[in-house]
């Protein structure tokens, strides 16, 4: 696919989830110019230096490298320095995107990812692999939805909230910003409130 071709980008971190990014951007054509982080490591692309390197690059593109297993602080913090335009919506050619979906800049989705009709994705989180996204889900700014997440229709996630790899959020829950919801953890909407069933 080339639905990103002759589009230059930088991408933010040297890591593991740099590397997932890094595919998607070859998948898709565009042209990666190298990565930056506080110091080199294996990425088999150029090392440009430390993150501030690139507030003085011009017609480049930003993807954020860094990911959110624990924390999206760092995401947040480092996003904040650049204009929100710089970071495209990244989606892998296998996953599935419903109609009526928005997903807003610096949105990654990865392969195999679902989301489904008139749910929307704030700046800046990540749909990892695997993870479902059902009808009419509002998900917040730089939240990490973990791989083998499932959310059903209508759930609400706050910003910078994770829900972490194979958690269930049933129909109708709300999470509030700031929370984790552990690997494998249900939560269910019950009586008006939000609930996890098994600590």
């Amino acid at each position: 696919m080339s639905l990103l071709a002759d589009i230059k980008f930088i991408i933010i971190g040297g890591g593991g989830h740099a590397r997932v990014v890094a595919d998607i951007l070859n998948l898709l054509g565009a042209e990666i110019l190298g990565y930056v982080d506080n110091h080199q490591t294996d990425l088999p692309h150029h090392y440009l230096g430390q993150e501030d390197r690139c507030q003085h690059l011009e017609n480049t593109h930003l993807a954020m490298g860094i990911g959110g297993a624990t924390s999206t602080e760092i995401r947040r913090k480092i996003s904040e320095k650049y204009p929100k335009q710089l970071f495209l919506p990244l989606i892998h050619p296998r996953a599935i995107i419903g109609e009526g979906v928005f997903l807003d800049y610096g949105v990654q989705v990865m392969a195999g990812a679902i989301i489904e009709a008139n749910s929307k994705v704030g700046y800046g989180t990540i749909v990892n692999s695997g993870a479902i996204i059902n009808h009419d889900c509002q998900i917040g700014e730089f939240c990490h939805i973990a791989p083998g997440a499932n959310i059903c229709g209508m759930c609400s996630v706050g910003d910078n909230a994770i829900i972490g790899p194979s958690a269930i959020l049933g129909v109708g829950c709300t999470i509030e910003p700031d929370n984790i919801i552990r690997a494998g953890q249900i939560c269910l909407h019950d009586g008006g409130k939000t609930k996890i069933i098994n600590r």
